[in-house]
């Protein structure tokens, strides 16, 4: 019995038990699946039934925006805006405070959204 036979019959079989002793057990036959090529008493799951039905009615576009990973002309896009948002965010926080040293009023802003925004722009690059 092959390992792929498990993952391709029994995880969305109806019988399908857990025994923390045996592992997969078939609940028709109460013994470990033993089957080559296909099971003979196999009835699949109304949920995996729903599942390939969704996976056949909606395949899957690659141009699709959750789809589209963290590379290529927009990631770096991404990550060039992130940085100079940080730098921005970092010098102008450094300013302010120079300012509010040298006028003797001792406020100053600290610029957490810029910086806060740059770091989100650079960790996720090209998913926003």
């Amino acid at each position: 019995m092959k390992i792929e036979n498990i993952t391709k019959f029994c995880d969305h079989c109806k019988h399908k038990i857990f025994d923390p002793k045996s592992g997969v057990v078939c609940a028709q036959t109460a013994q470990k699946p033993d089957f080559d090529e296909t099971c003979p008493i196999f009835e699949e799951t109304e949920k995996s039934k729903y599942a390939r039905q969704y996976i056949a009615e909606n395949p899957v576009d690659p141009n699709r925006e959750s789809v589209k990973t963290s590379s290529g002309p927009d990631a770096m896009k991404g990550l060039v805006f992130g940085l100079i948002l940080v730098v921005l965010g970092i010098g102008l926080t450094l300013f302010s405070e120079s300012n509010a040293l040298d006028s003797g009023r001792g406020s100053y802003t600290i610029y957490i959204g810029l910086i806060v925004i740059g770091a989100f722009r650079i960790l996720f690059s090209g998913k926003f």
